[in-house]
Formats: structure tokens, sequence, C-alpha cells
């Protein structure tokens, strides 16, 4: 099956847009948080965020083609956006960890953010 491609900045402003428009919770009750975004020297989407207004700030670099040829038929950018806040609120996983130098392309310094790559 071809996965089409997808434009990461068009991704990103799907991702925000889906924030606006409800509430991402975790099951204890805690909101996730929108820290910021970007894109990674790879053009890969970069999502900054925390659970509630207390916990560590948790970075995302997200492979959208290859986190979305997990799933079939092949997602649009919604469905491929829903997956991730879906991911961030319900993690299956730490996922492999990212250099955290990424910190500094969405917040332009170093803030101790835990990295994790989300792909296939």
């Amino acid at each position: 099956m071809r996965h089409e491609h997808l434009d990461p900045a068009l991704f990103i402003a799907e991702l925000r847009a889906q924030l606006r428009d409800r509430d991402i919770s975790y099951d204890h009750g805690a909101s996730v948080l929108l820290i910021g975004t970007g894109l990674s020297p790879e053009n890969y989407p970069l999502v900054i965020y925390r659970e509630g207004a207390g916990g560590p700030l948790v970075g995302m670099c997200i492979d959208i083609n290859g986190f979305a040829s997990l799933f079939k038929p092949d997602p649009n950018e919604r469905e491929r956006a829903r997956f991730v806040w879906d991911e961030m609120a319900d993690p299956s996983g730490p996922g492999p960890l990212r250099d955290a130098s990424l910190d500094t392309v969405v917040l332009g310094a170093d803030a101790g953010v835990g990295w994790r790559l989300l792909t296939a």
C-alpha cells in the first residue's frame, strides 16, 4: 500500500487545530499542555508538551509517514494528527530517545526535554 507523504508544516497546523477543538486529557485527568512545535533538521515535526501544569517537558519527534504506515487504510492529515494526540495522552511506551539538542529547535535553548521518536 502506498502511503501519501504529508507536508510536516501542514501536519503541525492540523495538530494545533485539533488542540483548539478538543480537550486532550490523560486517564487520571491531567490535560496535555502543548508548549511548542517545530521541524527537526530531518524535517520531522517536533512537539513539546507536558502532562498537566507541573509535569515534565516531553518532546516527540514524529516520523508521520512511518507512524502512519501502521494504520490501514492510509490515514489523512487529520487522522494522523488524532493518532499522535492519542499517543501523547496514552503513550504505548517511551520510544527510542532522540538528541536533546532538539530543545533549541523548538524553544531556542536547552530545556531538559525528554525526547522520543514516534515511528513505525
